[in-house]
């Protein structure tokens, strides 16, 4: 019986087919993939850090990252993954439509960056409630502890930059589209 050989797609050509797609990207798309990109890959990096001490005596990790806020935080890498689908569907339309898609890109830039927003001003509550509602020692070691905490780490500031990036990058897919 004769051997069945079948097409094998070669990955240099699928790579070429991206690579040129990114070479015909304006800048403001560009800027859109480098925040999407950015905004996935933060999500696994370190945003809080507990000192020892501190962690140890709530049971809880060192480091915080996207991961570890709960599960409503999966929000942020899921919507940067759909700001990535909607910059490759919109990658070969025109002007008008470009101009919508960039419409949604400014409206998932603002939740995400409204929801990291959101993580950074809970902590920062929690940190006030505790030295203001508790006046005993172990309440003055946990306000002392909590200062320690209240700086994002990298990448907490990353997903910001992410966000953000999102934002004036469709900001500025519109302006140019509106002039064509």
């Amino acid at each position: 019986m004769p051997e069945q050989t079948y097409p094998v797609q070669q990955s240099g050509k699928s790579n070429k087919n991206i690579t040129s797609m990114v070479k015909n990207f304006s800048l403001g798309e560009k800027i859109i993939g480098i925040g999407a990109i950015a905004g996935i890959v933060s999500f696994f990096l370190t945003w809080f850090s507990y000192p020892d001490d501190f962690a140890e005596s709530m049971d809880i990790s060192e480091e915080v990252t996207g991961m570890d806020i709960g599960s409503w935080a999966y929000l942020i890498p899921a919507l940067m993954i759909v700001s990535l689908v909607i910059l490759y569907l919109s990658s070969n339309k025109g002007s008008k439509a470009k101009i919508k898609f960039s419409s949604i890109q400014i409206f998932i830039g603002t939740v995400v960056a409204t929801l990291g927003i959101t993580v950074y001003q809970t902590l920062s509550s929690v940190k006030e409630w505790i030295s203001e509602e508790m006046s005993d020692g172990l309440a003055k070691g946990l306000t002392k502890e909590m200062e320690e905490i209240s700086q994002p780490e990298i990448g907490f500031w990353i997903f910001i930059a992410g966000a953000l990036a999102v934002i004036v990058g469709a900001y500025l897919v519109q302006k140019r589209n509106l002039k064509e």
